[in-house]
């Protein structure tokens, strides 16, 4: 059984807690990190991994894989978007996919990890992922994601600065234009979702929500996040109609997964 899978941003937000997860049902994972992230950040996320015989580190596209192609490839994309830095993330974006298409073999699955935002904006480009992986056309899957919070959320989100703010770590609050409003879910709840859309090989488009509405707001109100900071919406963003929708049914009505990010924050003192 061929259980290799590489992980694009495997130290980023989802791309981190992905490994885990993977590394947890068995899988060997080769990580190709990217340069977001402080020096500290990234030692004390190696320490929570561990030493595992199952996961390789890489920092460097020109060093080989080997013979074995991967069971599957990863691309977490969705921790650049809200950075908002352009070039950089066309850069990378550029150097990743290049790199998978000499790593990818005949039966690789190919899985982008996304904002749902830039599938309403039509900020990726279809065409150009496609015509990269052509081979594999009928193996690619897009997962579009809302808002997701938890343990080593970037401080680009609200919700973050929230937390940073009350342990006394972070001053005034920047909520960007970027950040979806409309939902969020916790990491832990969205990592099973991705599983459970991987696992079943699913391709296509897929869209992962919260059954429960309006949860976005109820973390912040949560966070004491003030009105002045949030987006109102009078209804809420169409979605294309070709998207698969993944609906969890969580219980974060008491939002358990703002609690764990707090004390998350004060544990590794981020």
């Amino acid at each position: 059984m061929n259980d290799s899978v590489i992980i694009y941003g495997g130290f980023d937000f989802i791309g981190f807690h992905l490994t885990k997860g993977l590394l947890d049902e068995g899988y060997s994972i080769s990580s190709v990190r990217s340069d977001l992230f402080a020096d500290d950040m990234l030692e004390n996320k190696r320490l929570e991994l561990g030493r595992n015989a199952n996961f390789l580190e890489w920092d460097d596209l020109k060093e080989p894989f080997g013979s074995e192609m991967p069971k599957h490839i990863f691309f977490d994309f969705y921790s650049l978007y809200l950075r908002n830095d352009t070039k950089r993330i066309k850069e990378m974006y550029g150097k990743w996919i290049e790199h998978a298409k000499s790593a990818a073999g005949a039966d690789t699955e190919i899985t982008l990890l996304l904002p749902v935002q830039m599938e309403i904006n039509q900020y990726i480009c279809r065409s150009e992922i496609k015509e990269a992986f052509k081979e594999h056309e009928n193996k690619i899957c897009f997962i579009f994601l809302p808002t997701i919070y938890g343990e080593w959320q970037p401080e680009e989100f609200a919700f973050q600065q929230a937390c940073l703010k009350k342990a006394d770590q972070a001053g005034t609050l920047t909520i960007s234009g970027r950040e979806w409003q409309e939902d969020a879910i916790y990491v832990q709840y969205t990592i099973k979702a991705i599983l459970d859309i991987f696992e079943k090989g699913s391709s296509g488009d897929w869209f992962v929500r919260n059954k429960i509405a309006g949860q976005w707001q109820h973390c912040a109100a949560l966070l004491e996040i003030e009105k002045e900071y949030i987006r109102h919406t009078e209804r809420e963003a169409k979605l294309p109609e070709h998207l698969h929708i993944y609906e969890i049914e969580s219980d974060e009505e008491k939002c358990e997964g703002i609690k764990k990010q707090k004390q998350h924050i004060v544990f590794n003192r981020i």
